[in-house]
Protein backbone atom coordinates (compact mmCIF):
# COMPACT_ATOMS: atom_id res chain seq x y z
CA UNK A 1 0.00 0.00 0.00
CA UNK A 2 1.52 3.31 -1.02
CA UNK A 3 1.44 6.57 0.92
CA UNK A 4 -1.64 7.89 -0.87
CA UNK A 5 -3.65 4.74 -0.16
CA UNK A 6 -2.61 4.71 3.50
CA UNK A 7 -3.71 8.34 3.87
CA UNK A 8 -7.06 7.48 2.28
CA UNK A 9 -7.42 4.52 4.65
CA UNK A 10 -6.68 6.72 7.69
CA UNK A 11 -9.14 9.34 6.46
CA UNK A 12 -11.84 6.70 5.89
CA UNK A 13 -11.27 5.30 9.39
CA UNK A 14 -11.51 8.78 10.91
CA UNK A 15 -14.77 9.45 9.05
CA UNK A 16 -16.21 6.10 10.20
CA UNK A 17 -15.34 7.01 13.81
CA UNK A 18 -17.03 10.39 13.42
CA UNK A 19 -20.09 8.75 11.89
CA UNK A 20 -20.35 6.34 14.82
CA UNK A 21 -19.87 9.17 17.31
CA UNK A 22 -22.64 11.29 15.79
CA UNK A 23 -24.95 8.28 15.50
CA UNK A 24 -24.51 7.63 19.23
CA UNK A 25 -25.21 11.27 20.04
CA UNK A 26 -28.29 11.16 17.81
CA UNK A 27 -29.57 8.06 19.57
CA UNK A 28 -29.06 9.74 22.96
CA UNK A 29 -31.06 12.82 21.96
CA UNK A 30 -33.81 10.63 20.52
CA UNK A 31 -34.04 8.54 23.70
CA UNK A 32 -34.17 11.71 25.82
CA UNK A 33 -37.07 13.00 23.72
CA UNK A 34 -38.87 9.64 23.97
CA UNK A 35 -38.50 9.56 27.77
CA UNK A 36 -39.96 13.03 28.10
CA UNK A 37 -42.73 12.18 25.65
CA UNK A 38 -43.70 9.06 27.60
CA UNK A 39 -44.46 11.22 30.66
CA UNK A 40 -47.31 12.90 28.75
CA UNK A 41 -50.38 10.68 28.24
CA UNK A 42 -51.31 10.07 24.59
CA UNK A 43 -53.79 12.71 23.41
CA UNK A 44 -53.41 14.82 26.54
CA UNK A 45 -54.24 18.42 25.65
CA UNK A 46 -52.54 21.39 27.27
CA UNK A 47 -54.76 22.29 30.20
CA UNK A 48 -54.98 26.05 29.83
CA UNK A 49 -55.18 27.79 33.19
CA UNK A 50 -54.13 24.66 35.08
CA UNK A 51 -51.00 24.69 37.21
CA UNK A 52 -49.44 22.11 34.84
CA UNK A 53 -49.80 24.27 31.70
CA UNK A 54 -46.34 25.85 31.96
CA UNK A 55 -44.57 22.51 32.45
CA UNK A 56 -46.55 20.87 29.63
CA UNK A 57 -45.59 23.61 27.16
CA UNK A 58 -41.99 23.48 28.38
CA UNK A 59 -41.89 19.69 27.92
CA UNK A 60 -43.26 19.95 24.38
CA UNK A 61 -40.64 22.59 23.52
CA UNK A 62 -37.85 20.42 24.92
CA UNK A 63 -39.10 17.38 23.01
CA UNK A 64 -39.02 19.43 19.83
CA UNK A 65 -35.49 20.64 20.58
CA UNK A 66 -34.27 17.12 21.37
CA UNK A 67 -35.72 15.70 18.15
CA UNK A 68 -34.18 18.55 16.13
CA UNK A 69 -30.75 17.82 17.66
CA UNK A 70 -31.21 14.10 17.02
CA UNK A 71 -31.94 14.81 13.36
CA UNK A 72 -28.97 17.17 13.10
CA UNK A 73 -26.56 14.55 14.44
CA UNK A 74 -28.14 11.81 12.33
CA UNK A 75 -27.56 13.94 9.23
CA UNK A 76 -23.94 14.50 10.30
CA UNK A 77 -23.49 10.75 10.73
CA UNK A 78 -24.85 10.14 7.22
CA UNK A 79 -22.50 12.81 5.86
CA UNK A 80 -19.47 11.17 7.48
CA UNK A 81 -20.56 7.72 6.26
CA UNK A 82 -20.64 9.04 2.69
CA UNK A 83 -17.24 10.69 3.19
CA UNK A 84 -15.82 7.43 4.55
CA UNK A 85 -17.14 5.51 1.55
CA UNK A 86 -15.61 8.07 -0.81
CA UNK A 87 -12.22 7.95 0.97
CA UNK A 88 -12.10 4.17 1.23
CA UNK A 89 -8.99 2.96 -0.66
CA UNK A 90 -10.62 -0.36 -1.52
CA UNK A 91 -13.05 1.50 -3.77
CA UNK A 92 -11.47 2.24 -7.12
CA UNK A 93 -11.54 5.96 -7.75
CA UNK A 94 -12.55 5.63 -11.38
CA UNK A 95 -15.49 3.38 -10.45
CA UNK A 96 -16.83 6.11 -8.14
CA UNK A 97 -16.61 8.84 -10.79
CA UNK A 98 -17.18 7.53 -14.29
CA UNK A 99 -15.26 9.39 -16.97
CA UNK A 100 -17.27 11.02 -19.71
CA UNK A 101 -15.68 11.15 -23.16
CA UNK A 102 -15.01 14.64 -24.41
CA UNK A 103 -16.99 15.56 -27.48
Amino acid sequence: MNDFESQRAEKAARFRELAAKHENISTGWHLAARQRLEMIPVGQPILVGHHSEKRHRKDLARIDEHLAKAKEHHDKAEYFRRRAAAADPTEPFLAMTPMQPKS
